[in-house]
């Protein structure tokens, strides 16, 4: 019945909200990213907000003070004073702070104190002879996550940033008999893509690249959902697939 949307552009979604948080880009706030290996790294304002904007610690705080709460961590909240009751209540955060991060560089999680290895263990879905590939996803140079900000740019004028593609290794596309620009199917367990080829030695032997930059590719509905025991994160990095020309 109320849909609230925290967003830097008016994107679709936006658009059907009730209520719009202006938020702020990264560059405007100090805070941590995480990215898909665990990586806990310390980013800083480099940027002053727009005016009108808030950091989203600072959001959250002006909502609960109008909903009669307080978070207890400063107004505005500071980003270690976040961390730290991060910290304080997630035991696979135990041992991360922005000193130890200041210090070392960064942090990976499951971290719940200074002395925390967690050993090795293998993907869930290996290739196999159905599905030789693996399938592996991120970004590209021109592009980031869903392009709900990069899309709106002139970069989409450049050859390689106006579609999708997958990445395929020449020796694998030669034993594939597969040419550069060639559409293809992604297939894995889950589901099928037709998606152009693009014939890169940017990609190992067995490996190749798509990016989640264009849904209309659904790219997504190909990855595992295999769990790791350890943290409970998808293994979307790690998807056996084959690729098939077209008939």
């Amino acid at each position: 019945d109320l849909l609230i949307v925290q967003e830097i552009f008016m994107t679709p979604t936006a658009e059907l909200a009730d209520v719009v948080f202006p938020g702020v880009t990264f560059l405007e706030k100090d805070g941590t990213f995480v990215n898909s290996d665990r990586r806990i790294q310390r980013i800083r304002q480099a940027l002053e907000p727009l005016p009108g904007t808030l950091a989203d610690s600072a959001i959250y705080q002006e909502v609960a003070l109008r909903m009669g709460a307080d978070l207890g961590l400063g107004t505005p909240p500071l980003a270690s004073d976040v961390m730290d009751e991060i910290a304080s209540l997630s035991p696979m955060w135990g041992g991360v702070s922005y000193e130890r991060l200041e210090e070392l560089g960064f942090l990976q999680w499951p971290c719940r104190d200074s002395d925390d290895p967690i050993p090795f263990a293998a993907p869930a879905e290996l290739p196999c002879d159905e599905y030789p590939l693996f399938l592996t996803t991120g970004r590209q140079l021109f592009h980031y996550n869903v392009g709900t900000q990069t899309r709106r740019s002139g970069v989409v004028k450049l050859t390689e940033a106006d579609r999708e593609r997958v990445r395929i290794h020449p020796k694998d596309a030669r034993r594939l008999g597969i040419d550069s620009g060639e559409v293809v199917d992604v297939v894995s367990r889950r589901g099928r893509v037709h998606v152009e080829a693009e014939i890169s030695r940017a990609t190992k032997p067995g490996t190749v690249f798509m990016t989640f930059h264009f849904p209309e590719t659904r790219t997504n509905i190909l990855l595992s959902s295999a769990a790791d025991p350890e943290t409970g994160c998808p293994e979307y990095k790690v998807s056996a697939v084959r690729i098939q020309k077209q008939v």
